[in-house]
C-alpha cells in the first residue's frame, strides 16, 4: 500500500498527468526558503537533507543510488525520494538508514523526533510505525541493560524511553523508573558526541509521557545539589512538556544565584515558548518581564531575560500595555537580514556552506547555508540547538561546518555576534579538537579561550596543568577550564577538590561523583 497520493511531490502543483521523476536520476535537493533570522523554519527541508546526506557520506559505491537503498532497506524507491526532497518524515526510513549506513542507533530519529517537537506547527505527521514494545520479554531485556553498571548507548536509552513513554505501553514501578531517569540526567549532563542527541531524546520521550512529573522531580533534584556543573540540557528537557509546576520551577530559577541554572532555565522557558507557541507566551510575559525589571544591569539574569523577552512575537507585544522598565542588553548588531543584497551574513554563510559541501563532496550547499547561518547568527536558540543536532549526526559535516564558525568567531566583526558564535560552537564539534580552536586556549579572547577549554573538555583532551591552574586566578568562577577538567577526567580535579575556594572545590568534587564524559 502506498504512503501517499501517489505523486512525487505529495501532489502540491501537480495536474493528473504529471510524470513522476525517474528513480534513478538525481533529485533535487532540499531547500529552506523560510526568511533567515525569523521564527519559522522548513522543517521537511531539514529531514530531507539530513537523510540525503546522510547516504551520500555514508552510502559509499553500494548504496550511491536510491535503487540500492531501497533494496537494502526494503523501502520503495518513491517513499526514499519523498523522504530525501523533504516531502515527508518517516521514522521507519530513517530507523533503517542508520542500519544500513553503520550510524548509531537513534542518530538520525533522535534530532528528527528533537526538531519536530520544537517546530510543532511546522512539523510534518510522522507516517512511520516505530517499534511497538508489547513483549514482557522484550521489555525486560531493555530495562536490564540499563539496570547494569555497565556502559550503555544512547540507542538503548532511545529505544526503552520510547516503550516507556507510549500510550498504553508498558510501564516499571516509579521507584525503578526513578533510578533510570536520574542515570540518564546523569549521562545526558555529560555527554558528548553521537551520544548527546540521543540522550537528550530519550529524557524529552518521557518527559512528554506518563512518567513526566518523574523527570521533573528528579530534574529539581538534580539541580538541588549546590555545586551542580551541567543542567542547560536536563531544565532544556524539562520545557519539552508545558506544565504549571515545570513553569513555576524554570522561572523561579530565572533568579537563581547560580549563573549556570539561571541560562538552563531561560533556555528551558525558550523551548516551552517553542513548543507552546503565543498562547503561552501571553501566560508567561507578566513574569519573565518582572524578572527582568528585577535583574541587575550587567548580570547574566540581565543579558538572558533580555534574549528572552526578545523572542516574544511582536503580537503578543501588541496585545499587551505590558513593556519593560528598562533597555533590553545589547544584542548582536545585523543589519541586513536579506538574501539578495550583499554583502550580508546570509552571504557570507552560503559561501561558507558551500564551501563546505565542496569539500564533503555533496551536491549543494543551500540547506548547510543556513545551518550555518542558524548556528552562528541566528537570535533563536532553538534553531541553533537543533541546528547542532541535526549536524551531530554527521560527524563529517559537523567537523566541517565548526571550521567555518571557528574563522567567523576569529574576524574583526561585532564582538557580541563574535561572542554568540563562540559560545555556540563547542556544542557542534563532535567530540574532537580542532587545531584552530585548540589555538584560543591560549588567547586572551574572553570568548574564544573559554569555547576552546569546553571543546577540549568534550573532546576529552587533558589540558595542561598550568593552563587550567591560570584560570582560577581571577574573581569569576573559571567555568572553561572545570569543564574541562572535568568532562576529561582530568588528574588535577583531586587537587582542586582540595582547593581553598569552596566552589573550585566544591565543583571539583561534583565531577569527581558524577564522572567524565559520555560520548557512545
Amino acid at each position: 500500500m502506498d504512503d501517499g497520493d501517489g505523486t512525487e511531490d505529495g501532489g502540491a502543483g501537480r495536474t493528473p498527468a504529471a510524470r513522476p521523476r525517474r528513480a534513478g536520476r538525481s533529485l533535487r535537493p532540499a531547500q529552506d526558503d523560510t526568511p533567515p533570522g525569523g521564527p519559522r523554519i522548513d522543517v521537511g527541508s531539514r529531514i530531507g537533507w539530513l537523510a540525503r546526506t546522510a547516504r551520500q557520506l555514508r552510502g559509499g559505491a553500494r548504496l550511491r543510488r536510491l535503487e540500492d537503498m531501497s533494496r537494502a532497506t526494503g523501502h520503495a524507491v518513491t517513499r526514499l525520494q519523498r523522504v530525501e526532497t523533504g516531502q515527508q518524515r518517516n521514522s521507519d526510513v530513517l530507523d533503517a538508514y542508520e542500519r544500513h549506513l553503520d550510524l548509531p542507533g537513534g542518530a538520525l530519529v533522535a534530532p528528527v523526533d528533537a526538531l519536530c517537537r520544537t517546530f510543532p506547527d511546522e512539523a510534518p505527521r510522522d507516517l512511520g510505525r516505530g517499534e511497538e514494545i508489547t513483549d514482557p520479554a522484550r521489555m525486560s531485556v531493555l530495562t536490564e541493560a540499563l539496570l547494569d553498571p555497565g556502559p550503555v548507548t544512547g540507542g538503548q536509552w532511545l529505544a526503552w524511553a520510547g516503550a516507556m513513554s507510549a500510550v498504553g505501553g508498558m510501564g516499571l514501578p516509579v521507584p525503578t523508573a526513578r533510578g533510570l531517569v536520574e542515570r540518564l540526567v546523569g549521562e545526558l549532563a555529560r555527554s558528548a558526541a553521537s551520544g548527546y542527541v540521543s540522550r537528550y531524546e530519550a529524557l524529552a520521550r518521557l518527559r512528554c509521557g506518563p512518567y513526566g512529573g518523574l523527570v521533573l522531580e528528579v530534574a529539581q533534584g538534580w539541580v538541588a545539589d549546590v555545586h551542580v556543573q551541567a543542567a542547560s540540557d536536563v531544565l532544556s528537557a524539562v520545557g519539552e512538556a508545558i506544565t504549571p509546576a515545570a513553569q513555576d520551577w524554570l522561572l523561579d530559577l530565572l533568579e537563581d544565584e547560580r549563573d549556570r541554572l539561571v541560562v538552563g532555565a531561560a533556555l528551558g522557558l525558550e523551548q516551552m515558548a517553542a513548543v507552546g507557541g503565543e498562547a503561552f507566551w501571553r501566560g508567561l510575559l507578566p513574569d519573565a518581564v518582572a524578572s527582568f525589571d528585577r535583574a541587575e544591569p550587567g548580570t547574566t539574569r540581565w543579558w538572558w531575560t533580555s534574549h528572552l523577552l526578545r523572542t516574544v512575537p511582536r503580537s503578543t507585544w501588541e496585545a499587551t500595555e505590558l513593556r519593560p522598565r528598562r533597555r533590553f542588553a545589547p544584542a548582536p548588531a545585523v543589519r541586513d537580514w536579506s538574501r539578495s543584497r550583499t554583502p550580508t551574513l546570509w552571504t557570507e554563510c552560503r559561501a561558507r556552506g558551500g564551501a563546505v559541501a565542496s569539500r564533503l563532496g555533496l551536491d549543494s550547499g543551500g540547506l548547510l547555508a543556513r545551518l550555518v547561518f542558524d548556528i552562528a547568527v541566528s537570535p533563536h536558540e532553538t534553531q541553533a540547538v537543533t541546528g547542532y543536532m541535526l549536524l551531530g549526526a554527521l560527524p563529517e559535516a559537523a567537523e566541517e561546518v565548526a571550521a567555518e564558525l571557528a574563522e567567523m568567531a576569529e574576524q574583526p566583526r561585532d564582538p557580541l555576534l563574535r561572542a554568540r558564535i563562540a559560545r555556540r560552537l563547542p556544542g557542534l564539534l563532535p567530540a574532537v579538537l580542532p587545531d584552530r580552536v585548540r589555538a584560543w586556549i591560549d588567547s586572551d579572547d574572553e570568548h574564544l579561550r573559554p569555547a576552546a577549554m569546553r571543546a577540549a573538555g568534550a573532546a576529552g583532551v587533558h589540558l595542561p596543568v598550568a593552563v587550567l591552574e591560570a584560570e582560577l586566578g581571577g574573581e569569576e568562577f573559571p567555568a572553561g577550564a572545570m569543564y574541562a577538567a572535568g568532562m576529561s577526567g582530568h588528574p588535577v580535579l583531586r587537587d582542586w577538590a582540595a582547593h581553598p575556594r569552596p566552589d573550585v572545590a566544591g565543583a571539583a568534587g561534583w565531577w569527581l561523583r558524577q564522572g567524565d564524559r559520555v560520548v557512545r
